[in-house]
């Protein structure tokens, strides 16, 4: 997958300036892997995909905005990771099967665990 830089003007020359992360070397999305440079603005670039990087110039050789300077190869997208939210119920069932979670309706053993099967089902889709 080659890399561009961002379209900061029409047929600007731009360079490697700084770089973070060296050619070879595996990324992961959101990881800055250089600094590139114009005449006019230096800017942090960073990568939207994971894979291993390999620069198609060298740090100060001029490129053209328009052409890749770098690349991925064994490319995958990024896993979003969803934040786990925790708390504490006290459940207690009495003798009719009837199931009371803290402060919540009362509702049957069956109905509570078919929701909560069916939200697990609708989060893995």
């Amino acid at each position: 997958m080659k890399i561009y830089p961002p379209k900061i003007g029409v047929d600007v020359d731009c360079w490697i300036g700084e770089v973070f992360i060296q050619n070879g070397q595996r990324v992961s999305a959101g990881d800055i892997i250089c600094e590139l440079e114009t005449d006019k603005a230096t800017l942090e670039f960073d990568v939207e995909y994971n894979g291993i990087l390999r620069y198609l110039f060298n740090v100060d050789e001029k490129f053209n905005i328009n052409e890749a300077f770098a690349e991925l190869t064994d490319v995958s997208l990024p896993i979003k990771v969803q934040e786990k939210k925790t708390f504490s119920c006290t459940i207690t069932i009495d003798e009719a099967d009837y199931l009371k979670i803290s402060n919540r309706a009362e509702t049957t053993v069956e109905n509570w665990i078919s929701k909560e099967i069916k939200k697990i089902l609708k989060e893995e889709v």
